[in-house]
Formats: structure tokens, sequence, C-alpha cells
């Protein structure tokens, strides 16, 4: 049997909303996920412990698979959490819970876990009048030193449009050439000296950032290191063309995250 990274979801919230379904499908040892460009194609995967890697939990608040975890561990399965933290107001995040209350839940599952499996996301970056540089610089501060000690990393973003973001955010003025900006260079510095501050090393996804190392968020030397196993690292070109990632199965479906943020790609 082939094993496999199992990306748990770009997209949806799985650990927030639907843990209770996750651990009932690790039950069932597969799960079944639709083709998003054609629903009529259902492709079984398998989750036993022999068939899966490691599962890589992307979220923002995972309330619902909190109190899995221990029996997750006890089972034996390789994780780890990408969990995104902003400081945004209702403009953009009108559906999560307070900053504070996302914070203590970050803390918490690094406590149980381990800092080297929970990343930091501070994603995406939002360029605009509400949201200038200075908002960003004193947001990222504020989160990087509430995480000191609980996490070794943070993956930095740019916002990137869609046609489907694009119309929900067409009221406010967000900066679309973030990247010929002259101030970008200090701007990231400065984000990168902030974290170091912090005991956290600072990674760009996708976007080729000045002074910032470019990184992969699904990373086959984390994988090999957390669950002992030589893996396959071969790009996943399923993804953005600048994206590092090694290839991996989502199990998430579209138009199911409840946050429903007004960047967000993965809803209508």
């Amino acid at each position: 049997m082939k094993s496999q990274i199992i990306s748990a979801s770009r997209r949806s919230d799985i650990p927030a909303f639907f843990g209770e379904w996750f651990m009932q499908q690790i039950k069932a040892g597969y799960c079944e996920v639709a083709n998003p460009f054609n629903p009529k194609q259902v492709n079984r995967i398998q989750l036993s412990l022999a068939a899966v890697d490691c599962f890589v939990f992307w979220t923002k608040y995972p309330i619902s698979l909190l109190p899995h975890l221990p029996k997750l561990q006890k089972m034996g399965y390789p994780f780890y959490f990408l969990f995104t933290l902003n400081a945004y107001d209702k403009t953009f995040e009108n559906q999560l819970p307070p900053l504070p209350k996302r914070v203590e839940m970050f803390q918490k599952i690094s406590s149980l876990v381990g800092s080297r499996r929970i990343i930091w996301r501070y994603d995406p970056i939002i360029i605009s009048q509400q949201t200038d540089m200075d908002f960003h610089l004193r947001s990222f501060q504020k989160i990087a030193k509430s995480l000191k000690g609980y996490t070794n990393k943070v993956i930095i973003s740019l916002y990137d449009e869609y046609a489907k973001t694009r119309k929900r955010l067409k009221n406010y003025k967000i900066l679309k050439n973030v990247l010929e900006l002259k101030d970008l260079p200090d701007f990231m510095q400065h984000l990168k000296q902030l974290a170091a501050e912090n005991h956290i090393q600072a990674q760009s996804c996708c976007d080729r950032l000045p002074n910032i190392k470019q990184g992969s968020c699904i990373d086959g030397d984390l994988v090999e290191d957390i669950s002992g196993r030589r893996i396959s690292k071969a790009k996943d070109t399923g993804q953005r063309k600048n994206c590092l990632c090694a290839q991996s199965r989502d199990i998430g479906t579209y138009n199911t995250c409840r946050f429903a943020c007004e960047y967000c790609y993965a809803i209508k």
C-alpha cells in the first residue's frame, strides 16, 4: 500500500468544524472525497496508519479536533498544525472568535503536541487603507510575543486575488501590486526581525519575498522528522507555480468552512 501525506485541509477548516467526522473516518480506515471539478468522480482515500505518512491540519481555531488529539497521538498517527492567526477586524474575518481566544487555543495545542508540530501562519497580508504596513507590524509583533516558546516557525503570505474575492472586497481599497512597493524589503525585514526576537523563524509561502526565505507549508523534511519515515519529496504540481509543497491528498470540501472569511478562495 502506498502511503501519502494527507492535507486536512486547504478546502475547509476540518479541525474547527469536522473533528468528529474526521475521527469517524479514521475508525473506518478511509474517507471518500469528491473531485471539486467533477463532483460525480469520488475518490476513496485510505486513512489507515500504514497509509498515512502524516496529517497536515490547516486551521484557524481547531476546537472540534482538540478533544481527539490524545487519541490520535496514542494511535501513532504523525501530524502537525498550520494555524492561521491574523488580527483583522470583522471587515475580513467576521465569524472568528476574538484573537485572544484563538491565541489561547494555539498555546493549548502547542502544549499538547509540542512547538515543532504547530506552525503559525500570518496569512494573508492584506495591504489596504484600513490595514497598512504599520497595522501589520503592530499586529505581527503582538501575536509573535504571545507565541514565544509555543512555535518555531511563522509562514508569511501576501493576499492573492480571485474573482470571487474581488467581488466580495470591491468596496475596500486593497493594494494589488504589493510586490512592487519600494518599502516592501524593509517591511519584510521588520517582520523577520520581530519573529526572530521571539525565537521564531520566518519563511514565505509561494511568494518570493525580499529578505524572507521561501519555504513550504507541506514540508517533506518536517514530515520525515515527525514520522520517522522516508517519503517522496516531489513537488506538488497541483498547486500554484511557485509553491514548494510536497505532494499530498486533500480530504476537504469547498464551501463548508463556516468562518467564511471575506478573503477566502474556498467559499463562494
